[in-house]
């Protein structure tokens, strides 16, 4: 294959994987880190996706999700052994990773599929909170969990560009500024988060179905993306509820 052709399928499939893949790094990212820390999550994340590109033209791992994954990994250990002293980490796992003997083990830890699901539902939830605009929590949930560019954002809502970076800025600092945590509620706190959640999964299939893009009238990645999220809800029992028939209603 030459090497232009070559370039352009790499290019390809990490555009694929980073639809699917950036959202869970992120979350499990961010479950280290702390949602205070939610653009180191970020810059990691984006950091595996560069090597990637970088490296992927040598030749293809046989697992390249796997192979991201590890990266992050490994960039995120290479970040906390950098900055555990100078960086307050989230409070679920700071403690641990203060110590070299205990660094690697959590980190693995978090990384282990079931682990990774878990911080994808906290990490939906925790964008969806009320302390948030409900169109910033949208917008931020579209960005941070499903890999959504502001133009793809800005399309779903109606917007601009412009607007959504001032959304997405707006909420990060709102997430700094509150404190806000990195988990699933329970009760009446749920209830009042699970509507805006259904309605941004709503959003993210209703994109890929009628896409902004006119070249790809559907999407298929994008409705794949809102159903394993759907579904993600409903293999938690505490997530597991319909719209407007809570038990406590």
């Amino acid at each position: 294959m030459e090497q232009p052709a070559l370039n352009k399928n790499i290019h390809l499939l990490a555009d694929h994987l980073f639809r699917h893949e950036s959202g869970k790094m992120v979350a499990v990212l961010t479950r280290l880190f702390g949602m205070h820390n939610l653009e180191l999550a970020e810059d990691v994340m984006q950091e595996a996706f560069a090597k990637a590109l970088r490296e992927w033209t040598f030749g293809l791992p046989p697992n390249p999700s796997g192979w991201l994954m590890l990266t992050a990994k490994n960039k995120a250990i290479d970040v906390i052994r950098r900055e555990r002293y100078s960086k307050e980490f989230a409070h679920e796992t700071g403690m641990l990773l203060r110590s070299e003997y205990t660094t690697a083990p959590v980190v693995e830890k978090l990384f282990m599929e079931y682990e990774i699901q878990d911080s994808q539902l906290r990490m939906i939830f925790a964008c969806c909170h009320p302390a948030l605009a409900p169109a910033d929590q949208i917008a931020l949930t579209l960005k941070t969990c499903s890999g959504f560019g502001v133009q793809e954002i800005a399309a779903a809502l109606l917007s601009n560009a412009e607007t959504i970076k001032k959304r997405l800025q707006r909420a990060k600092n709102t997430i700094i500024e509150q404190k806000i945590n990195f988990d699933i509620p329970l009760g009446a706190d749920l209830k009042n988060r699970l509507d805006i959640v259904l309605q941004t999964l709503y959003l993210l299939f209703n994109e890929g179905y009628k896409s902004c893009d006119k070249e790809q009238i559907i999407r298929k990645d994008l409705c794949e993306e809102a159903l394993r999220l759907a579904l993600l809800l409903t293999k938690n029992n505490i997530t597991n509820l319909p719209k407007r028939t809570h038990w406590w209603a």
